[in-house]
């Protein structure tokens, strides 16, 4: 892999839907130049998809909802597009409870996929865990694990606060900004284990999914083949509650498998569940923020122009509109003043 050392205006930590939503402001306003980074092989963070036996598992965030009048104009214009589209108005026995649920046509990930299409592909730098942020010489230096090094003046960060605690432990910074990475680290984070796999159509009634559960130790499960995802039925994704993710975390894959049927059975009253012939585990340790920041991102500016700009989920709520509102808010504060 080619090392790279690079001088931008703006760097953005996370390609999820803060950072990306973040990078088409910048793209659009064209007023400074930019580089966003992700540790991953894509853009998209828990907006995940991935393909087992040719197809596809939303295995992350499973389906957004829209509140807010900005976020509403945005995805009338995803529908339009074909970007995304309504899935399903409720859960279980309650399939119409008058609120639409929304997924990525294709995939949840296709949806940073089809934003980031619209940017410059050399501003985005993938594979590139970040290790350390600093303070040298008047710039904030950015390295990565395979040794690429960037420089900027202003720095927005999307990841799971403990992360980005870990990233600035080296930054040397002044007591405003001492005073936000203390209120910053009280935000702690719920795991979750994600089960994907082909169940027995015959065994697994298709009727009972979508199906949301208040109750551990199983918190949602759904068919891809209803999202248009999967040509095969009964291809579920089956996500852990808090506390079943947090006792199982460490353990073996057929322990968690096993563990999904015996409780894939007893929840829905099922006569039997066969352990899938083919069937993944993902494991989330920063799934859910357990409290947010009511602002949408909180911003530190420095000598010299220096800024930096917390955003992503854990602000403004832990959902999909949240995560846009927020990279949307914090590119508004990087482009003040320019």
């Amino acid at each position: 892999m080619q090392l790279i050392q690079e001088t931008v205006d703006v760097v953005i930590i996370g390609a999820g839907l803060s950072g990306v939503t973040a990078a088409g402001f910048l793209a659009k306003e064209n007023r400074q130049s930019w580089k966003l980074i992700d540790k991953a092989r894509s853009v998209g963070g828990r907006m995940a998809t991935r393909r087992i036996d040719d197809q596809r598992f939303d295995h992350g965030a499973q389906f957004f909802t829209v509140r807010s009048f900005e976020f509403k104009a945005l995805v009338d214009q995803w529908l339009k597009n074909g970007v995304c589209k309504e899935w399903v108005r409720g859960f279980g026995e309650n399939m119409d409870d008058g609120h639409s649920r929304y997924v990525g046509a294709g995939g949840m990930n296709q949806i940073a996929k089809k934003l980031s299409e619209a940017l410059p592909k050399e501003n985005i730098a993938l594979n590139e865990k970040i290790m350390d942020i600093e303070l040298i010489d008047g710039f904030i230096s950015i390295s990565s694990e395979t040794g690429s090094r960037f420089f900027c003046k202003k720095l927005m960060i999307t990841s799971p606060l403990p992360q980005t605690a870990a990233m600035m432990a080296k930054f040397q910074g002044d007591q405003r900004l001492v005073k936000i990475m203390s209120d910053l680290s009280e935000i702690s984070y719920e795991p979750c284990i994600a089960v994907m796999g082909f169940f027995d159509p015959e065994e697994v009634p298709l009727t009972k999914f979508p199906a949301k559960s208040n109750s551990a130790p199983l918190a949602f499960v759904a068919d891809n083949f209803s999202k248009g995802l999967s040509s095969r039925q009964a291809a579920l994704t089956v996500h852990l509650s808090s506390e079943a993710s947090h006792g199982l975390f460490t353990a073996n894959d057929n322990v968690v498998v096993d563990f999904v049927c015996h409780e894939l059975r007893r929840h829905f009253h099922l006569k039997k569940v066969t352990r899938p012939s083919t069937v993944e585990v993902h494991r989330w340790r920063f799934a859910t923020p357990k409290t947010t920041i009511s602002e949408p991102c909180l911003a530190w500016s420095g000598p010299n122009g220096l800024k930096i700009c917390f955003a992503g989920e854990a602000f403004g709520g832990p959902k999909i509109e949240g995560a846009y509102l927020s990279g949307l808010a914090a590119a508004g504060a990087l482009t003040l003043g320019v």
